[in-house]
């Protein structure tokens, strides 16, 4: 596999949770479904600034992946400049993670549901999944993978994925999430070396799927959604699985924040030092570049250590999975970004305690990611505003900030966030209501 650096790396923004009909107003607008149960009486001030943070965190994945797709990948001085470090890779997993959490957020936070509460659950799963795969499948027919890489159609798969354990507590999430991350690429990795997979060529060269694609080659479909995508749902599912059981806890709890922040940033550090030593201490690297060098050229082999992968590496060695690049699907390369993820979220909990209001127009962006991340995907197309520079991502962000804006002082959700509230809300209605507890005595 040839890996080249491209801006078709990155991740959707999660939907925003749909809105209660019954959370109280704040600041003239209500507040969406990631706030504390909801009661008449105004909300306590840690909800407020619960949601801050977590909408400042939506909105840091937003211009993370916009700084992916527009600066330059080389600076002046001919090094990778520092922004998009920081942004490639960690920005998508920020995204997947924050996916979970709205996830959980929406199936009855630190009570897992049961029953029919569990069977609502799960249609509203289905009804996102349908939702978000059709808008990403339509995306498709615009959208170039040279542009960027939709993952809305692996999100649909992922909801699939968690409707089994929506009954289960954080501690699983949890524990399930860190396996998967070590887990699943191992698998992965065997299964690609093992069979020979199904996919067209047209879907080999450009990864983002269409209605026609779905159509004409659906196991093709499949198995790039699954496993040979840029966003492999077999190994995303550690993202949404960790977001998930970070939903099923206290979140607006000040220690949960502060959790967060230090076992991500453990995580992050650990998963750093095991490549390091992996590849330059036990000798993976020299085994690694001999066993390269008979399948790819110096060039190519430079570019996944360098720049990353497009969601898999090859697999004529098991010392891949030493590697720790972003977009790699490695071990390594999940736990790190899982890490950063996580420590980012704990650090905008806590930001988002200290200085909420001076950040509403941040979070007022990250309070409808998935109309933010359309927009901006509509903006790539729009040739003055798809350059690669500086100048485009300032444009862009401004647009989608000011456009925010204007939209929350009519309306308490984003517009696509709003259609998908409405089909939600219309399975939930269908579903009978929950009989009354027995009388006792």
């Amino acid at each position: 596999m040839t890996a080249v650096p491209q801006r078709a790396r990155s991740a959707d923004l999660p939907p925003a949770p749909s809105l209660p009909p019954d959370v109280p107003a704040q600041g003239g607008t209500l507040t969406h479904a990631c706030a504390a149960e909801s009661s008449p009486s105004p909300p306590p001030r840690a909800t407020r600034i619960r949601v801050a943070g977590l909408d400042l965190a939506r909105a840091l994945a937003v211009l993370g992946m916009m700084t992916v797709h527009l600066t330059p990948l080389v600076s002046d001085d001919g090094m990778r400049p520092l922004a998009w470090i920081v942004a490639s890779g960690n920005s998508a997993a920020l995204f997947a993670v924050l996916a979970g959490v709205g996830v959980g957020l929406t199936t009855g936070r630190n009570h897992p549901p049961s029953g029919r509460a569990w069977t609502g659950a799960a249609l509203n799963l289905v009804v996102r999944t349908l939702f978000i795969g059709t808008l990403g499948l339509l995306l498709g027919f615009l959208v170039d993978a040279d542009q960027a890489s939709i993952i809305l159609p692996t999100y649909a798969v992922l909801f699939v994925m968690l409707v089994p354990i929506l009954r289960a507590s954080a501690r699983f999430d949890l524990v399930l999430g860190l396996l998967a991350a070590v887990g699943a690429p191992l698998v992965s990795h065997v299964i690609r070396r093992t069979w020979e997979l199904p996919g067209s060529a047209a879907l080999a060269s450009n990864p983002n799927l269409t209605l026609v694609d779905l159509a004409a080659d659906p196991a093709g479909s499949l198995v790039t959604v699954m496993l040979t995508g840029t966003f492999p749902a077999l190994t995303w599912f550690a993202y949404a699985c960790v977001g998930l059981g970070i939903g099923r806890t206290a979140i607006g709890r000040r220690h949960v924040a502060a959790s967060l922040l230090a076992w991500g940033a453990a995580l992050a550090a650990f998963a750093a030092l095991a490549g390091w030593l992996l590849l330059d201490v036990v000798g993976g690297r020299t085994q690694l570049a001999a066993v390269a060098s008979r399948s790819m050229s110096l060039e190519a082999y430079t570019d996944i250590l360098v720049w990353g992968a497009d969601g898999t590496l090859p697999t004529t060695t098991r010392w891949w999975n030493a590697v720790l690049a972003p977009h790699t699907g490695t071990p390594l390369d999940l736990l790190f970004t899982l890490g950063i993820a996580c420590g980012v979220l704990g650090a905008c909990l806590i930001v988002g305690r200290v200085v909420a209001r001076p950040l509403r127009p941040l979070t007022t962006l990250g309070s409808m990611p998935l109309s933010a991340y359309v927009g901006h995907l509509l903006m790539l197309q729009v040739p003055v505003l798809a350059d690669a520079s500086w100048l485009s991502l300032l444009v862009q962000f401004a647009i989608l900030l000011v456009a925010a804006g204007l939209w929350r002082l009519w309306f308490s959700r984003g517009p696509l966030e709003m259609v998908l509230g409405v089909f939600t809300s219309t399975v939930k209605r269908w579903l009978p209501s929950e009989p009354p507890a027995p009388a006792r005595g």
